[in-house]
């Protein structure tokens, strides 16, 4: 259990979970924030990683990377916004990851995902802005539309600013008018009005 941590400034990532020669198994990242690093979290040749309700941002490469044939992942509620790169880069050999009911924010090339492999993941009930991402040999999807044409179990995905309360202060709260709200996918934890939040933030 890694959980409630500040990691910053390192010049690798500020969590990265390490199979090593064998797949590392289970474990659980939950409620850290991560800033100023080269990457937020990383996970490599893990199976069954539970990555939870942190927040990235800030970083200069990417929020959360996923490589080394990762596997079962379950990757939720989190908040991958302002890094330099964009929020998540998977790359490929990926089995069985799921992305549900996060934040993805694009970097300075205006892509919130770089993909090398079109296989390994499921998004859904996550909120991008902007809706675009880039496919290794492929080139970008730069509308939802387009995205959900190219991965069919992306239907319940938004788009749009989510409106945190300060975020240039460190405040990843969501505002009354966020597109955010309510939008996420039920998986079994409490939340206020019709749905979850996206995000590593439930509004109070």
């Amino acid at each position: 259990l890694l959980e409630d941590n500040f990691c910053h400034d390192n010049h690798s990532s500020g969590i990265i979970v390490h199979g090593n020669e064998n797949f590392h198994l289970g474990g659980v990242v939950r409620g850290n924030i991560l800033q100023g690093n080269q990457t937020g979290i990383t996970l490599y040749q893990t199976d069954g990683v539970l990555i939870e309700r942190n927040v990235a941002f800030l970083n200069t490469d990417f929020g959360l990377k996923v490589s080394g044939g990762t596997r079962a992942s379950r990757i939720h509620h989190n908040t991958f916004t302002a890094n330099a790169t964009g929020a998540v880069r998977l790359r490929k050999f990926l089995e069985d990851n799921i992305l549900r009911n996060n934040i993805l924010t694009g970097g300075d090339q205006g892509l919130s995902a770089r993909i090398e492999e079109e296989a390994g993941f499921d998004f859904d009930f996550n909120l991008w802005d902007p809706p675009a991402l880039s496919i290794e040999n492929v080139g970008r999807l730069e509308d939802l539309a387009t995205m959900q044409g190219r991965f069919q179990g992306m239907v319940h995905a938004k788009t749009g600013n989510p409106l945190f309360r300060d975020s240039q202060g460190g405040d990843f709260i969501l505002l009354d008018s966020s597109p955010a709200l309510d939008v996420g996918e039920d998986l079994g934890e409490p939340f206020d009005g019709s749905g979850p939040d996206c995000g590593a933030h439930e509004k109070p």
